[in-house]
């Protein structure tokens, strides 16, 4: 079985890997003759020894900026198109055409041949073109702003054979869209059914190695991203309001339950901006600490299995990113959402209050420190009670994997 797998799986989010990670396990258990080709915009030879893939050019430019004025790249008078010719051979002798996971089906620099709409549009028209199936995988749905964008979405879904997103929000989303039908699943995020084995000494290991001592013996994770629309729209510079609030958060975090606070990076790719990268957030977060003392980022680019291993070492997570959400639930770790978004905001409907929510604008309240205050209090019973909701939930994950494995079949 050869599969063709399209989605962000090249700039380095570790929540993306970690979908992927789950997805190419339990089809390998039930294929053994697995094949994948991955569609990147920086195919990478250490990433696909990893994960076992062959990666591809996609139709994306190398920068943003090589982007400006073009449509997709090979698409332009004068391209070199030698790699759509290899999507062509790829699409032609695949099996199945998987579209996700994550949050892809944006209208975000939407134009003729420009944006992810597109991109996955033109992608599905191939696949209409070689007879090929369409699956949408480990999708969220959120609601787009133009009217093109619900168009193409519309299109999309419409010429997929399932399509499979990750919470109940999702499903309304396209139920408002017209788009409500047999073929819409709600399944549990993928990466909720990463293996909780133990390895806290290969987080140990990777602290040593980067000189890091903890002052208090005791920490907690804080995995911190650039959110561009708050407050002042300057989220992404240091200095701005949003990183100032986060850095007197993470003084009143640390001397409230008395920890050091571990910055835990989930995406490292900084190509197009230097605050895509979580390291280069928690660096200016740090920054503005007065306990800088007791904050230490963790620098290393590390895969998923080590990042697992740094939240073994934490005894809870404050995060503003979904997938670290996501990992320190895997392993037993009570989690604080700090909420902006509402990808957020649906998953934690979706597993069921399993941990705590508060809202970005009221985290510096008193209310917000004394929610953080019990939840540390009933960590350890917090912690069993997730690790057995997540065990059941995740169970349900390998609905992915049959639902591809049925749909292609059907298709022989």
């Amino acid at each position: 079985m050869k599969i063709i797998v399209a989605g962000g799986y090249d700039t380095k989010n570790l929540g993306d890997h970690a979908m992927l990670k789950v997805l190419l396990r339990d089809l390998s258990a039930k294929v053994p003759d697995l094949e994948t080709v991955l569609l990147s915009r920086h195919p990478d030879k250490a990433f696909d020894k990893v994960y076992g893939v062959h990666s591809i050019r996609n139709l994306d430019y190398d920068t943003k900026e090589a982007s400006l004025g073009h449509w997709f790249n090979g698409l332009n008078y004068g391209d070199d198109t030698e790699h759509l010719r290899v999507i062509r051979k790829e699409l032609e002798s695949a099996d199945l055409l998987i579209i996700g996971g994550g949050r892809l089906l944006v209208d975000i620099s939407l134009g003729l041949y420009r944006g992810p709409l597109p991109y996955y549009a033109l992608l599905v028209t191939l696949a209409r073109f070689f007879n090929l199936p369409v699956v949408i995988f480990g999708m969220t749905i959120i609601s787009v702003d133009t009217d093109a964008g619900r168009e193409l979405i519309r299109y999309i879904v419409s010429n997929s054979d399932a399509v499979m997103v990750r919470e109940e929000s999702s499903r309304r989303e396209l139920e408002r869209l017209g788009l409500g039908s047999e073929r819409v699943q709600v399944l549990p995020d993928p990466a909720l059914d990463l293996e909780c084995g133990d390895r806290k000494d290969k987080g140990i290991e990777i602290l040593r190695a980067e000189g890091i001592g903890l002052k208090t013996g005791r920490c907690v994770a804080l995995s911190v991203r650039s959110i561009a629309t708050l407050w002042d729209g300057r989220a992404e510079q240091a200095g701005s309001s949003f990183i100032e609030a986060l850095s007197r958060f993470a003084d009143n975090l640390a001397e409230a339950l008395d920890v050091d606070i571990l910055f835990v990076a989930q995406q490292t790719y900084c190509v197009d901006e230097k605050f895509e990268d979580d390291r280069q957030v928690a660096i200016a977060v740090k920054a503005g600490m007065a306990r800088k003392d007791l904050a230490h980022i963790v620098r290393g680019d590390y895969d998923v299995d080590e990042t697992l291993a740094l939240y073994q070492l934490s005894e809870m997570l404050v995060a503003t990113r979904r997938h670290a959400i996501v990992f320190a639930l895997t392993q037993g770790i009570p989690v604080v959402a700090l909420s902006g978004d509402p990808n957020i905001e649906g998953f934690m409907q979706s597993v069921g209050g399993a941990s705590e929510v508060i809202k970005l604008e009221d985290m510096n309240t008193p209310a917000a420190t004394e929610k953080i205050k019990q939840v540390w209090a009933e960590r350890e019973q917090r912690g069993v009670a997730i690790a057995k909701y997540i065990s059941e939930l995740s169970k349900s994950v390998g609905g992915y994997g049959e639902t591809m494995i049925n749909i292609r079949g059907s298709k022989v």
